[in-house]
């Protein structure tokens, strides 16, 4: 399952994909118990990295940090209720 986000609509991404989620869950593309992320591993790593554990980090650093850019753009959508820009900027020098 795929879902999209529309800049030019004007509705922030969240909601979008709320309404997305909804819709498949309506029509029935989505059944209770489907998971939609089932892969622990990355969020277990970032809290052993956070408590200090030796462990091995495959997630690339620059994919954190434009994680952590999406997450505050949409962040900023749910409070302003309109789309906010992501920084276009790259680490990798690209």
């Amino acid at each position: 399952m795929q879902f999209s986000l529309n800049p030019s609509t004007g509705q922030p991404f969240y909601l979008q994909l709320i309404l997305q989620i909804r819709n498949a869950i309506e029509t029935g593309v989505l059944q209770p118990g489907d998971a939609l992320y089932n892969c622990d591993g990355p969020p277990n790593t970032l809290v052993d990295l956070a408590l200090g554990k030796d462990v091995r980090n495959w997630a690339p650093g620059e994919l954190g940090a434009r994680t952590v850019e999406i997450l505050d753009a949409a962040y900023r959508s749910a409070k302003s209720g309109r789309v906010e820009q992501v920084s276009t900027l790259s680490l990798a020098g690209g």
